[in-house]
């Protein structure tokens, strides 16, 4: 099925199509090509950022793409130096305590990624598993406890199978191809069984010969690239070079064939699926100057519109949302607006299946009469769902006006409202 952004957020903004190259996109523009200020004199409830109060500041080398290892603990990249150096495997990776707001340099290794159940990193090129209590004890000094040099590439994702008859843990890896392209590469389950000879007592081994090469039967598949896949192995989100949009596919194993389920209508930046399989997550970049929104998609009904969960700022870049095993989001954010600091938030799983209540519909047409400078030229029915307690309070304060019907509202954002210590 495909749900082309034109018709998704037709109810947010007026779309048309813009050519990059000779791909064609679908560009949006979700409000005016004027920034956002942050010196505006408007009241704090102005920015919507306001509506998820579990903010944290990660800093200015932290909060670059994301994966959770429980829920409570996030592992982040780095950011790269300005020579790429991030790519030869020198720029520290770190796990970030969401309850401790405590931040750990964790690996050199480049670009690990987490199992579902957080026991293990896996690393790409060739594909090597970590125990994750040795780097969270030795850091870069920890050894693999396996390697398969036959299962070559990098972008690597982790998925999660049922466990074996013997009841071992079974882990599904998937990579892209060793280039630049990042091309849909191969996929191979690995099993892992105790073995006290083995370092880490652990033995890992691959169940098949050879990897398997996904989705050689779609046609033009070698324009898939940027592969993510599901924590349940069963759908892969790519990005399709020849359509210019992001695809979701159903994989059968093991012949390792695709079934398309859903075209995106749109290019997005890298995904991230729900634990339990019924959401996905993007980030979508439109206007000039860009403005990134955080999109969530409902797995289980194709035909509902994605939900936006972040309010769009032209001061927020390299947007990355991962989800948490809870079934809460968290995206991290880099702010031009306060030195290139990156920020982390949570929303709340209530708020990606909320409708706008008649409260919440009130509080938004306040919103846009109280705050003209920041939200003026956005679309009237943007805001409804992203109105919380939080901030129908802090306008009924700001009105000198009873509070008390607020308590209607949810209180969308989890954990508490400290915004202001920084990661160290």
């Amino acid at each position: 099925m495909k749900i082309r952004f034109t018709r998704a957020i037709s109810a947010l903004a007026a779309a048309s199509a813009v050519a990059v190259g000779t791909v064609a996109t679908v560009g949006i523009s979700l409000i005016s090509d004027s920034s956002y200020a942050a010196e505006t004199t408007e009241p704090d409830f102005c920015d919507l950022n306001t509506a998820f109060p579990e903010r944290h500041n990660l800093g200015k080398d932290l909060g670059y793409y994301s994966q959770a290892l429980s829920d409570d603990r996030i592992m982040f990249m780095g950011r790269p130096d300005a020579d790429g150096a991030r790519w030869a495997g020198k720029t520290p990776t770190y796990t970030y305590n969401l309850k401790t707001r405590r931040r750990v340099e964790s690996t050199y290794y480049y670009d690990p990624f987490p199992t579902p159940d957080g026991k293990y990193y896996v690393h790409p090129d060739p594909v090597r598993f970590h125990l994750t209590s040795d780097i969270d004890k030795l850091g870069k000094k920890s050894k693999p406890i396996a390697g398969f040099v036959n299962h070559g590439g990098f972008y690597q994702s982790v998925a999660q199978l049922p466990n074996g008859p013997d009841g071992s843990p079974v882990y599904r890896v998937l990579t892209a191809t060793s280039d630049s392209n990042m091309r849909l590469g191969t996929v191979e389950d690995y099993k892992t069984t105790p073995n006290k000879h083995m370092n880490g007592g652990l033995l890992v081994s691959a169940m098949n010969e050879r990897p398997v090469a996904v989705c050689g039967n779609v046609s033009g598949s070698t324009t898939l690239a940027i592969p993510i896949m599901s924590k349940d192995g069963k759908l892969v989100s790519v990005y399709n070079a020849g359509s210019g949009t992001t695809q979701l596919y159903k994989i059968a194993m093991p012949s390792g064939s695709c079934e398309l389920t859903q075209d995106l209508g749109g290019a997005t930046g890298k995904g991230s699926f729900s634990f339990d399989g019924r959401h996905y997550a993007a980030t979508y970049s439109a206007g000039s100057p860009p403005q990134a929104v955080v999109l969530v998609w409902n797995l289980t009904d194709l035909k509902t519109l994605p939900r936006v969960v972040s309010p769009p700022r032209t001061s927020l870049t390299a947007v990355f949302p991962t989800f948490l095993h809870s079934g809460d989001l968290v995206f991290s954010a880099t702010d031009s607006n306060v030195g290139e600091t990156n920020f982390l938030f949570r929303v709340s799983k209530d708020h990606l299946t909320s409708t706008a209540s008649p409260l919440q519909l009130s509080v938004a047409e306040k919103l846009t009469k109280l705050c003209p400078k920041s939200y003026a030229n956005y679309p009237a029915n943007y805001f409804p769902h992203l109105i919380d307690r939080q901030t129908c309070m802090a306008i009924r304060r700001f009105e000198k006006a009873p509070k008390e019907d607020c308590m209607s509202i949810p209180s969308f954002a989890a954990g508490d409202s400290s915004s202001s210590k920084t990661a160290r």
